[in-house]
């Protein structure tokens, strides 16, 4: 059976601590066990005892960020880091539990002032430049490992870091042969296995990623890191009962979010029938479209479902399973002693039904039930379609919501799609979000092509109005993101294409979740104009005969 985490992979044993060693040592294990309310009470004796206890204010500060409690975590870390003065390693440590609550800015600081006092100090500079890369200074996190390389042409870390700053930005071969002479130097240093496993993966390169985190499981059996992005390769390879049975240590890796434990009320895939479920989202918005195919099942199931979700969706689902509760999502857990009084018997978050009942392709319905869109808003995106005249109308999206070097290898820009924008035989509507208003207006400036807006329609707000034109749309054409995701859901067709060997494919160069949509995955560094000649071909195919 799948294994999910719940609240801990052991529970905290609640024992009688007699000294403040012991309380450190139960409070960190609480913090790792995602158990912060148990964490804090330690603490608050061992800082009651001994304010300037150094260890006792960093673990404060992780079980604080565990409860979103940011500012006080700060308060905590300020602390730490007045009291302990000159000493640089303490002030590293407080430095890194800042860029762990978040606050990125203040660790900044306090590495750059670490690097003034002793500028041979190789881990401030390495740490900085992970924050200036997050921030998308990327040159400036390359010259920083470069100058520790310099300084220390063995440091193993230095060269992992700059083999990561590499793979951001594409750079495949560079980045592989940074993470090469990394592990060549410290062939223990796991982070750099991991990050080299990732890179083979966004390469297309996954066989390979799989055989690099089973050595490195070898080393390290228990790293959850390693074992989310083998549940990640495994899927993409169609290996998906092995896949499925790791998924839960995303949560344990802290990627997949938000963590919400209630513990001894996950649902492990037991009868449902007379049970209130509490199904819950979890990742990106398109992750909750796919998972949410699966509700149809649950709904069946059980005696009564609760659904929160993203407060734009929340009338999409509502009337789609009228019989359940759907609300707008919250971060809430029991776990955190936050959610009141449970109103459920058993819960997932949203991956879980497919996890257990989504084991193999054959459990993917042919003609899967569908999100139901809004009648009357169905309606007016049909009177305004109807106002462009009688030719066919082709929805586009050209790129995700997030740009960086990763991303934008599977994105396009609207110059691409010119073939198809200039083809007077269809009409071209937006579906694009992420305020695409300046290339619209460059688009119709520059190339001279006309891509029709509905009025009023925003596309990051108003998915009921998204989901609705989607519905009255001849056809959708471009990248595989939530708008995609949502059109999938809602059974509307659509041409995608989206990269090579991704986990959601399940090894079937597809997506099994949604019939309607035709996927074309994409290689790294793949042929724009060629795509789009295909998408022109297979419109015309479909729409015109």
């Amino acid at each position: 059976m799948a294994f999910e985490i719940e609240i801990a992979t052991d529970p905290v044993i609640s024992i009688e601590a007699t000294s403040l060693r012991q309380k450190l040592d139960l409070a960190a294990d609480a913090v790792k066990a995602c158990d912060p309310l148990k964490a804090i009470q330690y603490l608050d004796a061992v800082l009651a005892e001994k304010p300037d206890t150094h260890q006792a204010r960093l673990v404060m500060a992780q079980a604080l960020t565990l409860l979103d409690e940011t500012e006080e975590a700060c308060k905590h870390l300020e602390k730490a880091s007045r009291r302990a003065g000159q000493d640089l390693q303490k002030q590293f440590e407080v430095a890194l539990a800042f860029a762990e609550c978040g606050e990125k800015k203040r660790a900044e600081e306090i590495y750059r002032k670490l690097m003034r006092k002793e500028p041979r100090i190789a881990s401030a500079r390495i740490n900085l430049a992970s924050i200036l890369d997050e921030r998308g200074e990327t040159q400036a996190a390359v010259d920083l490992v470069s100058e520790v390389i310099e300084m220390f042409p063995d440091n193993a870390e230095a060269y992992s870091n700059l083999g990561r700053y590499l793979a951001n930005a594409a750079m495949f071969d560079e980045s592989e042969a940074c993470y090469r002479r990394a592990l060549m130097l410290k062939p223990d240093l796991i982070q750099a296995a991991v990050n080299l496993g990732s890179m083979l993966q966004n390469a297309g390169r996954t066989q390979e990623a799989i055989q690099l985190y089973q050595q490195a499981l070898s080393v390290t059996p228990h790293n959850a890191k390693i074992l989310w992005n083998l549940a990640l390769a495994l899927l993409a390879t169609g290996d998906i009962e092995n896949g499925w049975d790791l998924y839960g240590y995303g949560f344990e890796s802290g990627t997949r979010t938000p963590l919400r434990p209630f513990p001894g009320l996950i649902w492990k895939d037991e009868d449902l029938a007379d049970k209130t479920i509490f199904l819950w989202r979890e990742q990106g918005l398109g992750d909750d479209f796919r998972f949410s195919t699966v509700y149809h099942d649950i709904v069946e199931r059980a005696g009564h479902v609760i659904i929160e979700t993203d407060p734009r969706v929340v009338p999409l689902y509502q009337r789609t399973w009228p019989g359940a509760t759907v609300r707008a999502e919250t971060r809430l857990a029991s776990g955190f002693e936050n959610y009141g009084d449970i109103d459920f018997d058993l819960t997932a978050p949203a991956a879980m039904p497919s996890i257990h009942l989504r084991r193999s392709l054959d459990a993917f319905p042919k003609n899967p039930p569908r999100l139901v869109a809004c009648p009357e808003k169905r309606a007016r995106a049909r009177e305004w379609l109807s106002s462009l005249g009688p030719r066919p109308k082709i929805g586009i999206t050209w790129r995700s919501g997030i740009s960086n070097a990763l991303r934008d290898l599977y994105a396009t820009q609207l110059s691409d799609w010119k073939p198809l924008l200039d083809d007077d035989r269809f009409d071209i509507v937006s579906l694009q979000y992420s305020k695409p208003e300046e290339e619209l207006a460059k688009a119709r400036q520059e190339l001279g092509i006309t891509i029709h807006e509905m009025p009023g329609l925003d596309t990051h707000d108003d998915l009921e109005g998204v989901a609705a034109l989607l519905c009255e749309l001849d056809l959708t054409v471009g990248s595989w993101n939530a708008a995609t995701e949502m059109a999938g859901a809602l059974g509307a067709n659509a041409l995608v294409f989206a990269p090579i060997e991704n986990a959601n494919q399940l090894g079937t160069g597809s997506l099994p979740w949604y019939p309607s949509l035709t996927v074309y995955p994409q290689a790294p560094f793949w042929d724009r104009e060629a795509l789009v000649s295909l998408f022109r071909q297979e419109a015309a195919k479909r729409l015109i005969g």
